[in-house]
């Protein structure tokens, strides 16, 4: 049974040092500077047991971080602190049927401190050197951004030909509330409570894919196509609008995306004689079906010029060439 067990542990020991002088912002003279000094460590356990020969279960903790410092486009250069994380992770990875159908599901849970967060604004504080300009601040958020999520991925060889695969996740974020950090604003006053959003994380993902192979005489015939599908989510952390069309104060108008189904495809011919070398010749389509969907949106500016959105590229497709020498 003590075989079957495996424990890893690990650390690392981090030290982060920088210092910085921000002279102009947005084209106006500053003399901004910011000195940061940090060192931590970080601890990795793995707890982890062979159930049979090919099927593993394991349970993993951990913490990280991102380095705190300073924005480049900050109105005052004021540092931010680093975001912890405590990270937790439970899994199983197994191939079954002779090893033609492999299984691997984790569920997770990271409660993450110190949250950093950008904001984005147009300075109109009277007298500072950056007023008129458009300046972002990168604050730390209090309290605990909670995430829980979870990914199951299955891939099945059903003939030698044939290989298909699935893959499904699911992700819960939750982050506190963050105080406005702009002095003299006119719609927001410093401090006011905002939503903040997690940007480009759908709640649910899923894919799948299908991949044939087959000889052609002395080369290899290959085709692929795979399915992707996401739901609408937020293309940024937090924003408002300084009024509404109505003439009253908007404040949080963060909106969604639009949800996503993209088609990919290709076929290859590999493996052809080139005198001493060999080519592959392939045809690739992406977004096969010329789907449409938002895929950034802001409503920043709703009360101006109405809220603007980029749009995903339409299909494209190609011929490629390949030489081996």
């Amino acid at each position: 049974m003590f075989a079957r067990l495996h424990l890893t542990v690990g650390g690392r020991v981090t030290n982060d040092r920088r210092d910085g002088l921000l002279y102009v912002v947005n084209g106006k003279p500053t003399n901004f500077k910011f000195t940061y000094d940090k060192t931590r460590v970080d601890p990795l356990a793995n707890l982890a047991y062979d159930v049979t020969d090919t099927v593993n279960v394991y349970a993993k903790f951990s913490t990280g971080y991102r380095a705190g410092g300073a924005n480049d486009r900050s109105q005052t250069f004021q540092p931010f602190d680093a975001e912890e994380v405590k990270a937790y992770e439970i899994g199983l990875k197994g191939d079954f049927l002779d090893h033609t159908l492999r299984i691997n599901l984790a569920g997770y849970a990271m409660d993450r401190t110190n949250s950093q967060i950008d904001f984005d604004n147009v300075d109109t504080t009277p007298g500072s050197p950056t007023q008129g300009a458009h300046t972002e601040e990168t604050r730390n958020v209090a309290g605990v951004s909670q995430i829980r999520g979870f990914e199951a991925e299955v891939t099945g060889r059903i003939t030698d030909a044939v290989t298909v695969g699935a893959s499904y996740s699911y992700t819960s974020v939750k982050i506190p509330s963050a105080p406005f950090p702009f002095p003299g604003n006119s719609a927001v006053p410093l401090g006011t409570p905002f939503p903040v959003n997690v940007v480009y994380t759908p709640p649910n993902a899923v894919s799948g894919y299908v991949d044939y192979r087959a000889p052609v005489g002395k080369m290899m015939f290959r085709a692929h196509v795979d399915a992707n599908y996401a739901d609408p989510q937020y293309a940024f952390q937090s924003e408002f609008a300084d009024v509404s069309p109505t003439g009253s104060l908007t404040r949080s108008v963060a909106v969604k995306t639009g949800s996503s189904f993209i088609v990919n495809s290709s076929v290859a011919l590999a493996d052809i004689g080139m005198g001493g070398s060999t080519a592959t010749l392939s045809l690739w389509a992406r977004n096969l079906f010329d789907e449409t969907h938002i895929y950034r949106i802001s409503a920043a500016n709703r009360g101006t010029i109405g809220d603007y959105a980029n749009l995903n590229p339409p299909r494209t497709y190609g011929i490629e060439l390949q030489l081996a020498l």
